[in-house]
């Protein structure tokens, strides 16, 4: 009997849980039966894909290379069926969009009501994730879409720059900076900027940032989320960085903390679409694009 489509989804599955209970829970079957899918499925490629005893389940190295070669049959599986149906009906069907937490509440208000409004026969469905996460749905084709900052490794990805969200430098009220009407790289040099943790993309520029301009990194701090940062600056506890377009959307951050333009070369990310390049909605992106760049905030459009 040769292996089916649904053992491979079943090994993926349970690559990802390490853990038949869970995995089987998540297949919705029973643990037997999972467990008899996956012997098949060892018995058919003549590998063995797990090294199982009491305490735990783990993939050999013969597993770790039949997991890849099943994700991308899973995926052109998947991508041939939403190509058949988009051939009958384009711009229909589901369009999983991914988002980083640094763009999502400033965008998708306003576009998203307008995306929906242009293709009705679209179902959108939106995962905010930090950049790493997203690129690592995206290429299980877990997702169709990104909206993120194109200033990262997309790891084959081909990607559309939508606009360019310039940074500003947010201070406690009373800070000495605040008595310059720009900043330039040698009012930061020893100063300590408050980041993101790791895995953010704005992480990365601020980084970038501190070394040209022999800024620090504050010590002992790493936030979550944007909120976080105003707050810990609103409190006196550091300056950071923060985009344009949530300083420009979100009123009560000028209420909080002071905000400083940066010098003309002032740095900047990039916000864009990336997508697979093998993807059935690859000729749709620009018609996307298109609505992104009409509907988005003032600020950052082109």
């Amino acid at each position: 009997m040769s292996m089916t489509l649904r053992q491979l989804e079943y090994f993926l599955i349970l690559s990802s849980k390490l853990n038949f209970r869970i995995a089987a829970e998540s297949c919705f079957i029973t643990q037997p039966a999972l467990s008899s899918q996956i012997k098949l499925l060892e018995e058919n490629l003549g590998l063995l894909l797990f090294e199982r005893n009491k305490q735990n389940v783990t993939l050999t190295s013969q597993g770790h290379r039949m997991a890849e070669r099943a994700r991308h049959i899973l995926s052109a599986v998947n991508d041939m069926e939403g190509e058949a149906c988009n051939l009958q009906k384009p711009f229909s069907g589901e369009l999983r969009i991914g988002v980083i937490p640094t763009i999502a509440p400033y965008i998708l208000p306003s576009v998203i009501p307008a995306l929906s409004h242009s293709y009705p026969d679209l179902r959108l469905f939106l995962h905010e994730h930090r950049t790493d996460r997203l690129i690592e749905m995206i290429l299980d084709n877990k997702l169709d879409l990104l909206l993120l900052d194109l200033n990262v490794e997309l790891k084959g990805l081909c990607s559309l720059a939508l606009y360019d969200d310039p940074f500003l430098l947010a201070t406690p009220f009373g800070h000495k900076l605040n008595t310059k009407s720009v900043i330039l790289k040698k009012d930061l040099k020893d100063q300590e900027l408050l980041l993101l943790e790791d895995g953010h993309c704005m992480r990365d520029h601020a980084l970038d940032i501190c070394e040209f301009s022999q800024a620090r990194e504050a010590p002992d701090f790493r936030a979550s989320s944007l909120s976080t940062l105003i707050g810990m600056v609103a409190a006196g506890s550091g300056i950071t960085l923060l985009p344009s377009i949530a300083v420009e959307m979100d009123a009560q951050i000028r209420k909080t903390v002071q905000i400083l333009p940066l010098t003309k070369n002032t740095p900047k990310r990039t916000i864009g679409f990336a997508w697979r390049p093998n993807s059935y909605r690859s000729e749709e992106i620009p018609h996307y694009a298109k609505v992104f760049r009409q509907y988005s905030p003032a600020c950052v459009r082109k």
